[in-house]
């Protein structure tokens, strides 16, 4: 693996840190007050996306039945989220990660209560939930990069990995729960009250954010130029770490590959497949998903494995015959269970990699390399969740035969090269 751009033991750490020499300690998120408050509200508030994730595609479904509208309205959240993405991150280290997390929690409070509003008075129509996708690709653009940076803000380096496994457990933990609650909710009580449910867990979030210590490093911001000389610097910085642009031109590839079908898949297949069971079988496949990222986190932690390059393109490849898989079954049964080998693989990999990523990138530059990774990784997802919607539309057997064939694919040509093949944790 090449040489780190920055020499860890000389590295301040910013934040809500105490002794930064003391020996790690395995229980940090009962020791730190800040990581404690924003695992809580950030637990919360993805528990009431989980709401949101399942209303949204089962409205669109019920206002319009096209697998097309679904794709598209996803996608219209993607584009302002890959414009802006890197100016967010510009913002994240210059404002800090708390303060943008704040500013976009209070307007995803806004959104969603006027959402559930429209939803609640059956005004909504198709053409404002277009509006309403692009408010909230513009917000995540902004929040995405601050809430990858927090996390290294608040905890020492040698904290680092104890702090991601408690944060991105928790949360699929709730991933796991929560769609198979909301699914169920939806049945009964309609959309309206997921979209409510999604507003008050932003209320908690933001809360949670607003009572937190502030961490030393935010009453001094780091100084910065323009936004476009930050952007520069920040690629600068990644041209100058081949195996993290290696890195990124994967990322890019894999998250085009997954974000379709996964995005898209699962209404799609809940109105087709398994009407009887409408938003239910919605419910238990994403459920199914996070239950299988859960264990496959809970692997990744306790593995730590060496050679993280050939292990992680090996789970992502078996993620791929998951979803192949998924296009030749019409049982819900057998269905969660690829979901939850597909869950399994990503979960795995998603963990390692964030932790890799967040050791690797001085805290310094954090929230503007974050963002390039995120925009890497998300910004054509409004082609892809569009691409799956065309496909689905046609036929939902190709959508998931193509897409996990294609992931195989592309894990194998990664694996090709030396470097990506040697990487280690």
């Amino acid at each position: 693996m090449a040489e780190s751009l920055v020499d860890v033991s000389e590295k301040v750490i910013p934040g809500d840190v105490e002794v930064a020499t003391k020996q790690p300690r395995r229980f940090v998120l009962f020791e730190n007050h800040n990581l404690r408050l924003l695992w809580f509200g950030e637990s919360i508030s993805l528990l009431g996306d989980q709401f949101y994730m399942v209303a949204m595609p089962w409205l669109v479904l019920q206002l319009t039945g096209s697998a097309i509208a679904v794709g598209t309205i996803v996608a219209v959240a993607g584009i302002p989220r890959a414009l802006l993405m890197l100016i967010g991150g510009v913002f994240t280290d210059s404002v800090t990660p708390r303060v943008l997390m704040l500013f976009s929690n209070a307007s995803r409070i806004v959104i969603t209560g006027l959402l559930t509003f429209l939803v609640l008075t059956n005004t909504i129509q198709v053409w404002m939930l277009y509006v309403f996708s692009l408010a909230f690709g513009i917000v995540d653009a902004f929040f995405q990069p601050a809430a990858m940076a927090i996390v290294p803000a608040l905890v020492t380096e040698e904290q680092l990995a104890s702090a991601n496994a408690a944060m991105q457990g928790t949360a699929l933990m709730v991933t796991a729960a929560g769609p198979g609650i909301a699914g169920a909710l939806v049945k009964i009580v309609g959309t309206s009250f997921a979209f409510f449910l999604d507003t008050i867990s932003f209320a908690v979030a933001t809360v949670m954010l607003l009572v937190m210590m502030p961490p030393k490093a935010e009453a001094k911001p780091a100084k910065h130029g323009s936004i476009m000389a930050d952007i520069r610097e920040a690629m600068a910085y990644i041209r100058q770490d081949e195996l993290l642009g290696l890195l990124l031109i994967i990322v890019v590839a894999l998250n085009f590959l997954f974000t379709g079908p996964l995005m898209v898949g699962p209404a799609v297949l809940a109105k087709e497949r398994f009407a009887e069971q409408g938003s239910v079988a919605m419910g238990i496949l994403l459920s199914a998903m996070g239950l299988g990222s859960l264990i496959g986190m809970v692997g990744g932690s306790v593995l730590k494995p060496t050679r993280m390059g050939l292990l992680t393109l090996s789970t992502i490849m078996f993620a791929g015959v998951g979803i192949a898989a998924a296009a030749f079954t019409s049982s819900l049964g057998i269905m969660a269970v690829l979901f939850a080998v597909v869950g399994a693989s990503t979960g795995f990999s998603n963990l390692l990699l964030i932790t890799w990523l967040q050791k690797r990138i001085s805290k310094e530059m954090m929230g503007r390399v974050m963002s390039i990774i995120m925009l890497a990784s998300m910004g054509l997802m409004p082609i892809s969740a569009a691409v799956a919607g065309f496909v689905a539309n046609t036929s939902l057997t190709l959508l998931f035969a193509l897409n996990g064939s294609l992931l195989v694919l592309t894990a194998i040509l990664s694996l090709l090269n030396k470097k990506v093949r040697a990487m280690r944790a």
